[in-house]
This record gives structure tokens, sequence and C-alpha cells, in this order.
């Protein structure tokens, strides 16, 4: 029985589970179809929602929803709305479903497991410190959206309540409380819902027309996942959300995964971020922060990327720029901690090209200060072209250095850059309130720098360089600029933080002089083009330090350019480089600068080795001659003909110089000299001079030079001791003197003042003596040394020499108005003589010449005579000169004809005497015969060997010893002659006086220094001419006109100094007409001449 009732109660309870099964399943179908509703439970939920403070929650319509297998029952309403504790509405949500706890609903009560909110509208409000706070807003109330900041008065009513929402959020993160109806919420989700914040520290609003949030609550705390799309202007961009909060842990760990993030849509809602609207692209990565309850984070870490971003800034950059490869990593604390940027990295390339270019990485620290941030910032690039330095250096960044750079560094490539920056950003408006540092380093290898256009520039230069705000720096290890290497240089631009922006270059230069010229002779420094130096013309090497400064400016004057060079020129060589002259073998210590140069060393100039050279030149605006000055210790005469300055015999030996040398600007120079002439020999014949070696003197001259020829030698000063000189010496063109000039002039016997030499048209010279004295004892060779045998036979070849080339003779003028004295020999001279020459090609033209006697050659032997006291002076006078028949007239006047004679050095013998010479020449002399007479008065002949002779062998020698007395006195003397070829020949002299009588006939050798003459002596002349007065007996007696009772015949031959006299005896007591028989006869055998009448027949003396 029993079995049986357990039996039928099995089988009840099986028919029940069966019908509810079936109940059940015909429920959920009808579920799974249609929502069920079921308002009855809506107080209940209210209920269960509103919490004791007064919140409630109003709900609408509910239904319960099933969505099928694997899911659950859900209990879904429509408008449920939140009411504050003051009946504003604070929450509308559109549509909601709930999940019940079953085993609480077995407890009678309301208890949610799962809350998802679809539709709904959030407000955010984000306030100036950072904190987050749900707000109740228009907008959120699905009024009109704001498209600008709500007033104070908005956001205060905003803020005076909690939301739903954030009491929501407090109940998940609160500990369970079983009494509490949320105590089994595990789960929130929302979906589709849209979100507006209100950002009052960044004063903005932020529009995510797109929300998915799930919220999960488990024994380990809270975590969450979703995502939001932001409407940032017309683009949207996606972020992905996962937050965990760990029971225990400080805060809320958040990490925003962010996709396609476009920095120039930021632009469109920031209004601080402008500058992102020329950066074109999309951000990848993420975000992870520790979120405080209220909503500011306490740790931030920053990680994105992008393959690709675009930077269009034409305010910065000259043409779009891509960043490649571009990644981000960062990391904070707070919001008023600092930022560490820990890495910002890519590469860089033009936008419109492909690859990439230069790697760039970048730290920074940001600091916020409550009215500032504070920003170090460090940087640092490689691999740059510098021919690209214009893409990646921003506008505007290192004031006029930055187009410098740009313009003048035009190749190679920076290896590495760095930046370092300190500065401070206003926190408001975001501009730069303050720099503390800025600066940093860069290397470069293989650049090509132009320093100062159009100079060619320096290339392959490696190094590096600092900048900061003041100015950059580069330090240049090495560069090249054709075959000069460059070293140890630095490029200073400075002045940048002011208006003065200025470049200052210096740097080692080593290479070929030639190349180093031609940079200075450049159009651009033109350093050269005035000094006459041909780069081409130049050889040797440098070594020197140069530097330039200027400012930056685009008009930029040479004046305003400072140029420097210091160093060393090595084995320098100038053609024709100083004052046309070459220069050679030269080591100079250089320096140069904008205003001039200055060299200093030792060269070879001319072939002539120079120490202590100094070679300035001048640069200034009003030029200055180049100048060169130079000692020689050692230069051998034979040298100075380098200079125009040809000795030939005249000297030998060494001589230490001094030159001066200044040459302008279009081919003038000016050389001056002064020499020491102790070691130098010198000679010169034709004036009795010489100088030996050791005797000391001075020379010093000043040449003028114009295009490689000597034009002038000027301020020539010798100063021999007891001979001097001083004057100039002008130059023709093609060569040739033009004319010689001393005011003083002193050699030897020779003291002139004035004199004057200019070359004749059609050659020759015209020579003019002011004053002075000038001694003719060399070229008549009246000096002892003449007189020896050798020197004698070598005038006679000379003079044979020149008598057998004859004409055409050097043309000559002299014209000396004022002489003081002229030396004819030693103990003979000439006074007060005026002389005037005239010679051309022909001969002799003109002879004028008056001078006075000097009183000591008045007497023989310069003896003394009381009468001579009571005479002032004594003169003679030349006059040659052409006759209109073409023939020549010579005449020779003198108030004393002996002593003209002694002055002469022809006769010794004479004293007194007023006589005249006077001839023709059928031609110019020295060709042509003097056809003269001569004539003389009142003389006396004294001490006269070769008469003394005579009288004695003639047995006449009463009359002989008159000639040791007082001598023999003679009233007149008359005769003819013939001078030609050195020769004098007379047809008849004759001389008389009281006691003596002489005629003469024959010649005289000059140049052999021979005679031949024969004569009649007649003594006691006085009375044979009364004898001779006697009608018929006279003639008878005396023989005729010139003979008498008393007479001896001659003949005087052989050499002039000692001839042979001889006499005929038997002539003494002859009468006149038997004389002739007994002549002497000529060698020879022949008959002696018959001799002419040549005694006055009248009175004495006439």
């Amino acid at each position: 029985m029993v079995l049986k009732s357990c039996r039928i109660a099995l089988e009840w309870v099986v028919a029940v589970i069966a019908g509810l099964a079936l109940l059940a399943a015909f429920g959920l179908f009808w579920l799974s179809r249609e929502p069920l509703p079921v308002d009855f439970v809506k107080p209940y939920i209210e209920a269960a929602l509103s919490s004791d403070d007064g919140v409630k929650v109003e709900v609408g319509g509910t239904q319960l929803v099933w969505a099928g297998w694997g899911s659950r029952i859900e209990v879904a309403g429509q408008d449920w709305k939140v009411i504050g504790a003051d009946g504003r509405r604070l929450l509308t949500i559109p549509d909601a479903s709930i999940q019940l706890s079953l085993s609480a609903l077995l407890d009678g009560q309301v208890a949610p497991t799962a809350i998802t909110l679809r539709g709904l509208h959030i407000s955010l409000l984000r306030r100036p410190d950072g904190r987050f706070t749900f707000g109740k807003l228009p907008a959120a109330e699905g009024e009109a959206q704001p498209d600008t900041l709500p007033d104070s008065g908005q956001i205060a009513g905003a803020q005076a309540e909690q939301s739903a929402l954030q009491l929501l959020f407090s109940e998940l993160r609160d500990k369970p409380d079983p009494n509490n109806p949320f105590a089994q919420l595990a789960n929130v989700t929302i979906v589709r819902a849209s979100a507006l914040m209100i950002d009052q520290r960044l004063k903005v609003i932020w529009r995510a027309p797109n929300v998915d949030l799930k919220i999960l609550r488990d024994t380990a705390g809270v975590s969450a996942t979703g995502s939001a799309t932001i409407a940032l202007g017309d683009k949207r961009s996606r972020l992905d959300l996962t937050m965990t909060e760990v029971a225990g842990s400080p805060g809320l760990e958040t990490v925003i995964n962010v996709d396609s993030l476009e920095p120039a849509a930021l632009a469109a809602v920031l209004p601080d971020a402008k500058a992102l609207q020329g950066i074109s692209g999309a951000l990848h990565g993420r975000v992870g922060m520790t979120l405080a309850e209220d909503g500011r984070p306490s740790e931030t870490v920053l990680e994105l990327s992008s393959d690709r971003i675009t930077l269009d800034l034409p305010d910065r950059l000259e043409q779009p720029l891509a960043v490649n490869d571009l990644a981000i990593e960062a990391h904070g604390g707070g919001l008023d901690d600092p930022f560490v940027l820990d890495k910002l990295s890519g590469s860089l390339a033009p936008a419109a090209g492909g690859g990439s270019g230069p790697a760039f990485s970048v730290e920074a620290i940001v600091d916020p200060q409550p009215s500032v941030f504070e920003v170090k910032l460090m940087a640092e690039i490689r691999d740059l072209p510098a021919q690209d330095l214009k893409l990646y250096w921003p506008k505007g960044v290192g004031g006029n250095g930055r187009p410098w750079v740009i313009e003048n560094i035009t190749a190679g490539e920076v290896t590495s850059a760095t930046l370092s920056t300190s500065l401070s950003v206003d926190r408001d408006s975001h501009e730069i309130q303050s720099i503390g540092s800025f600066g940093g380093r860069f290397r470069y290898q293989g650049l090509e720098v132009h320093y100062l256009r159009p100079l060619p520039p320096l290339t392959d230069a490696t190094g590096s360089a600092a900048y900061d705000l003041k100015g950059l720096d580069f330090t240049v290890e090495q560069a090249q600029r054709d075959d000069i290497k460059i070293s140890n240089g630095g490029i200073s631009i400075f002045g940048l933080e002011g208006h003065d922006h200025r470049i200052s270059i210096v740097f080692d230069a080593d290479g070929p002089l030639k190349q180093a010229l031609t940079l200075l002779a450049h159009p651009r420094l033109d350093l050269l083009g005035n000094l006459g130096i041909d780069p081409a013309a130049a050889s040797g090497t440098f070594h020197d330090k140069v530097s330039f400064a200027f400012p930056l400016v685009a008009d930029l004057t040479f004046e305003q350019i400072q140029v420097g060079v210091e160093g060393k020129v090595a084995d320098a060589g100038l053609k024709g480089g100083v004052a046309g002259y070459d220069l050679d073998k030269g080591q100079f210590d250089l320096k140069l600068d904008g205003k001039g140069l200055k060299a200093t060393g030792t060269a070879t100039l001319a072939g002539i080795p120079l120490k202590s050279v100094t070679w300035s030149e001048s640069f200034e605006a009003v030029k200055t001659p180049t100048r060169v000055t130079a000692a020689a210790p050692a230069v051998q005469v034979s040298q100075l003909t380098a200079f125009g300055l040809d000795a030939g015999d005249f000297a030998r030996g060494a001589l230490s110089l001094k030159l001066d040398i200044a040459a302008d600007h279009h081919g003038s120079s000016r050389i001056g000299l002064s020499a020491n002439l102790q070691q130098v020999s010198a000679r010169i014949p034709t004036l009795d001079w010489e100088k030996p070696s050791g005797k000391p003197g001075t020379l010093s001259a000043v040449m003028s030079i114009d295009k490689g020829s000597l034009t002038r030698i000027a301020d020539l000063a010798v100063d021999l001791g007891d001979d001097r000189a001083h004057g100039e010496i002008g130059f023709a063109k093609g060569g040739g003197i033009a004319r010689i000039a001393f005011d003083q002039l002193a050699v030897a016997h020779n003291s002139v003042t004035g004199l004057v030499v200019t070359p004749l048209d059609g050659g020759g010279y015209a020579v003019s003596v002011q004053t002075g004295t000038l001694d003719l004892a060399p070229l008549l060779g009246t000096r002892p040394e003449d007189q020896t045998p050798e020197a004698k036979a070598a005038a006679a070849a000379a003079a044979a020499s020149q008598r057998k080339s004859g004409p055409p003779y050097l043309p000559l003028k002299l014209d000396a108005p004022s002489l003081s004295r002229v030396r004819l020999a030693e103990g003979r001279s000439l006074e007060a003589v005026s002389l005037q020459l005239v010679r051309d090609r022909r001969g002799w033209q003109l002879i004028k010449a008056q001078a006075q006697i000097p009183r000591s050659l008045w007497r023989h032997k310069n003896r003394q005579v009381a009468e001579d006291a009571q005479v002032a002076e004594k003169s003679m006078s030349v006059f040659y000169r052409p006759e209109a028949d073409g023939t020549y007239r010579f005449e020779l006047f003198a108030d004393d004809i002996g002593a003209t004679l002694r002055a002469l050095g022809w006769i010794d013998s004479i004293e007194g005497g007023k006589g005249e010479i006077v001839g023709t020449l059928p031609g110019p002399l020295p060709d042509s015969p003097l056809n003269g007479r001569i004539e003389t008065k009142g003389f006396r002949v004294v001490n006269a060997p070769a008469m003394a002779k005579l009288l004695t062998v003639a047995s006449l020698t009463g009359i002989g010893n008159l000639l040791s007395g007082e001598g023999i006195e003679f009233d007149r003397a008359v005769g003819k002659f013939t001078l030609a070829d050195d020769r004098i020949t007379t047809p008849l002299f004759r001389a008389y006086g009281s006691s003596l009588g002489i005629t003469a006939k024959g010649q005289i050798d000059l140049e052999g220094a021979e005679t031949d003459v024969s004569g009649t002596l007649v003594p006691a002349y006085s009375v044979n001419r009364i004898l001779g007065e006697i009608p018929i007996l006279g003639k008878l007696l005396t023989g005729g006109e010139g003979e008498g009772i008393l007479g001896v015949t001659y003949r005087v031959s052989g050499r002039i100094d000692d001839p042979d006299v001889s006499v005929n005896p038997l002539s003494i007591l002859a009468p006149g007409f038997l004389r002739g028989l007994f002549s002497v006869p000529k060698p020879g055998g022949g008959q002696a001449d018959e001799l002419d009448d040549v005694f006055p027949s009248g009175e004495i003396g006439r």
C-alpha cells in the first residue's frame, strides 16, 4: 500500500514537473517571441533602486525579455528617470534592462545582478583642477548641445548634486553590503551611449557620439572595458578602454588604446593646438593611467606610434616633411607633477619623396608650476644631409644664423646633432615666457661651406659645432679649398640674442702660395687689384691662420669685412712682383688685414740675397705704394746690373746694401738704396782717380722705375771722404741716358757744381757746368805716369787710331761759363775759366774759352818780380768758329804769352809778352790742318837749355849767360806755321831783341817728340840793324833783310828733350851774302834751305 502510494506521489510530482517544464518551455518560447509586460513589478524595482537619501528611481514600462538560449531573462524598461531629493531629474535612461537575483527574489527582495543602459546621454565635467564629475547639464537632458563652454552658473548648478551614474559607480566600488539591493550587482553595461564633457582645464567641449562600456565586479575588484568614438570636428577617432580596480589598490588602473588619432583633428577642438593643423596622419597606441576616485591621474604612461605623419607647416618649414616610424613614449604623475617624454623618435624625409631620411629622437620633462610650465628638452638628429638643412631647420629659429647656414652650407652631412633647452611656457596662453638655456652640438663631415660669396667654398669640411641662443660655433678639424688644406678652423655666428648679428671665421691654411694669392685677388676681396701682383707669377707655399669677420646683412660691403691673415710663406717666388724685379726663395712671416699686408723675412730679389725684408701693402681707400725694405749684407758690384746699374770695369768687390722700395699701383716704383762701399775698389783712369778696397765710403740713391724700366736715379749721393757726389740721372724710354745732373761732384782734383749732361738729338751729349774746378790732366796725358815710355807709346797708338778712324765723331756741347779753375797738370792750371765747346759728327764747330793765368805761372819757376805787383790779372782767350766760306778761323789772344805757354805746358822758358795766334782751317778740327800766324811782343827767354846749348855751340856764351840770369829780351816774334797730324811746320819764324835775333824754319813732331829746325842766330842785333841801314854796303854786309854782319847758322834735330845742335863756324864772320855758302847741310848731304829775310828793316818792335 505504501509502495503504491509512493508510486502515485512520484507520478504526480513528475506530472507537475513535466507540466511546469511544459509551462516554462511555453513561457520561454513566448518571451523569445516578444517581451512580456510586467508593470506590476515597477514598485518593487523602484523601491529597490531608490536610496535612503531621497534619490528616487521612476520606472516607465517594464517587460520580461529573453534573448534566447544562452542568455538570461531580464527585466527591461523604458524611460527610466532618476529624481533627486529636491525633485529635480538627475538622469534619463531611454532604455534599460536588469537581471535580478533569483535567490533574492525567493527571499522577497529585488536585487539586480546586471544592469544594461542603452541610449544614455552622459554629461561629465572636468574641473580646472582636473577632477571629474558626472553633472546634470542641458545636453544630458536631450536638449541642444552647447557649442561653447557653459557659463559659471550652469556649471555651478551641475556640480551641486552627484549624478545617478556617479552613485551607481560608487555602489560598484564599495564593498558589497548584504542589506544593500546592489550587493549582488556584478555587471553594468552601457550600450550606444553618447557623452559630452565640459573640460574647464583645457577650455574645450569633448563629444563622444558612441560610447560602449562594460563594468564588472568580482571578488578581486572592479574592472571595465569599453570603447568610444570621439568627435574631433568632422573627424572621428576610436578609443578602447580597459579599467581595473584591485581591492586595496590606490586607484583605478586605466588603459586607453588609441586608434587613428589624427593630430590635425585635435586642432579643430583644442583652441591652443592650432599648430597641429599642419600635421596629417594617424597615431596609434595606448595611454595607461592610475586614476583617483575623482578622476585625476596619479600615474600616466603614454605609448604612441605612427608609420607616417606629414608636417605641413608653411610658417616653420620650407616644404612638407614626412615623419616615418614615429614612436612616442612618456610617463608622468599627477596633473601637477612633472611629465616626462621618454622618447620621441622617427626619421624625416621630404613628404613629396620616398624612403627615409635623418633619424631623430627627443626627450623632455614638463614641470607644471603655478603660472608656467618649466620645460627641459633634449633632442638628437643623425645623418642629416647639409643640403637639406633648409628643410629640417624650422624658420625663425636661430635668428640670422639659420639663413646664413642654409645659404652657405650646401653639401656634406651632419652625422649627429643635439639640442638641449630649458624654457618657461605660460600655462594659459602656452606662449614662451622665457628661455633659461638653449644650445647643443653637432658633428659634420664633407661639408661645403661658402664663407664669403662669391669666393669659392671650403670643401670636405669635417668637425663639430656648438650653438646657443647667442650664437653658433663651428670647429673645423679639416677642410679643403682646391689644393689648400684647412685645419684648426672655427666659424662663429654671434649676437643672435640682439639685432647686431655677426660672423667670425678663423682657420689654419696650408697650400700653394699661388692659390692663396688667387683667393686674395678674387673680385669679392680685390686685395691685389691695385698692387700689380699677378697670382699666376707666384710660387711657393704658405702656412697661415686666416680670419674673416663681418655682419650678417644682405648688402654687405667690403668695408664691413674684417680680414686677417697671419702665418708663414716658404720658398716664395713672384716674377716681376717687386718693382718689376723677380723675387725668389722668400721665407716670410706674414700679417694681413683689411688695411694692408706686412711680410718680414728673407728673399732673393733680382738674384741678390736679401735679409731683414719687410714688405708692406696698403688696402686703404687712399692707396699708398707697396713698400719693401731689405738689407743685403754682401752684394757683388756686378750683381747691380739687375737694377740697371752696370759698373763695368769701374768697380769691383762686395758691398752691403739696404733697399727701400716703394711701388705704386700703376707700374711705377721707387727704389731707395744705401750701400757701404768699404770693400769696393773703384778706378776712373780718365779722372786719375782710384778708391782702394778697405777705404770707407757710402752710396745712396733713389731709383725710379716705370713698368720695369729704369727712368731715373735721384738723390744719388756718394761719400768717400774727400771724394763726394750728389745728383741724379734720368733715363729715356727704351733705355739710354736722358739727363745726368750733379749739383755737387768732387772726384780727385775735380770739384764742380751744377754739372748737367743731356743727350743731343741725333746722338751725343750736351754738358753744362756752373762752377767749380776741372782736372784735365788725365785727358791731356800730363800726369807723371803719362810720361813713361810705355805710357807715351800707348797714347801715341791711341791718337793714331783716333786719327785713322776719323769722323763721324760723337757730338758734344760743353758750356762751362764760370769755372774757378781748370787743372792742366801738376802745378799748371787756368783760373776764372769760361768755356764753350761744340762738336758735331764732322768735328769741332765752336771753341770759345776765356781764362786767367794764375800769378804763380807768370814767371819761370814762380820767381818774384816787383813790377808784377802792379798787374791785377793776366788773361787769355781762344776763339774757334766756322766762316761763311766753309773754312774755320782760330784765334788765341794772351796778355802774357809766356804765362799762357807755361800754363799749357808747352814752353816754360818765356816770360811776358803780349801775343796772338790766328789762323784758318779748310775744315773742322781735329782732321783739318791749321794754317796760322803767331806774333808776340815784349817777352823774355830765361833758362832755356836748348837755346843755351845752341848759343854755347855758336860760341855766343856771353849772350847765353843772360839765360841763367834775367834772360834774353825780345822785342817781337812773328812767324807762320801749319799744324797737321800733330806736326808743326813753319816756313819761317823770327824773333829779335837788342841782344839777339833768331830765325827758324822746319818742323816739330809732337807725337814723336822730335824736331828738325834750322835757322840763323844774329848776336848784337841792334848793331847789325844799324849797319844794315848803310846804303848798298849795308845790304852786302848784312845779307839783306833778316841777316847781319855777324850771324851763325844752326840746326837743331832729334829728340826734343835732348836735341842735336850744330852750327857752321865759318859763317860767323862771313858777310851776309856769303853766309849761305856755309849753311849747315841737311842730314843726308842736302844743301840747307835758303833763309828768307825775316828781320824788319824798319824800327824795332814794329
